[in-house]
């Protein structure tokens, strides 16, 4: 089942908190939350907006960091299969789920390394500088969160409909937060004007931000 794409569905922690909080009426419910599930799974920037500093380092560096950026965390961004639920017993969706979260953490694990192997943009301004430091400390949150909400979820061990019920509304509170991270690109163009127009303008990080 493909899930819900592009950024409004990326943003809708909404979406994911009223799905999951409005209850699991059987089985069949349990594939609208797979979909919900999957609207969190595009944790890297799929959108821009807000408004930087007003330097303008040299466009060129600045333009091949983005895109050496955007390519990396290309293969991070592509769309994670939503969890199983087709058919499936209680305890073979909540095995789905728990694997559906782990690939989110390790995404989110690897968009460190990229953007940690990325280093600070060239010539970046104090305000790009701080928008880098910002981006990477959210990652790691991110991360940390996401690895926190998976490993009560699997303690859960839900083994029946009436468990596996109270485990996924469980999962909904826990990512209602989550759910409205944005990723490292909006934080990066949010803090720097030269950024903004270089990721906006990049070939490479097109795809992302057209997910």
């Amino acid at each position: 089942m493909k899930s819900e794409q592009g950024p409004a569905a990326f943003r809708g922690g909404t979406l994911l908190h009223s799905v999951i909080s409005g209850g699991i009426k059987g089985m069949q419910m349990t594939r609208k939350v797979s979909a919900a599930l999957a609207t969190v799974a595009l944790t890297a920037g799929l959108t821009l907006s807000g408004c930087g500093g007003d330097s303008e380092p040299d466009a060129s560096a600045q333009q091949e960091w983005v895109a050496s950026l955007c390519k990396n965390l290309a293969a991070t961004t592509a769309e994670v299969e939503p969890p199983a639920t087709a058919g499936a017993t209680a305890a073979e969706v909540s095995a789905s789920i728990s694997g559906f979260l782990d690939e989110l953490g390790s995404r989110l694990e690897e968009q460190q390394k990229i953007l940690a192997d990325a280093g600070t943009p060239p010539d970046a301004s104090a305000e790009a500088k701080a928008g880098y430091a910002k981006a990477q400390e959210s990652l790691e949150t991110a991360a940390t969160t996401l690895d926190g909400i998976a490993t009560r979820f699997q303690k859960a061990k839900a083994s029946n409909e009436d468990q596996l019920q109270k485990a996924i509304l469980e999962l909904g509170e826990d990512l209602a937060d989550p759910a409205t991270y944005q990723g490292p690109l909006i934080e990066l163009s949010a803090s720097d004007e030269g950024l903004k127009k270089a990721i906006e303008s990049s070939k490479e990080c097109a795809p992302i931000l057209e997910s």
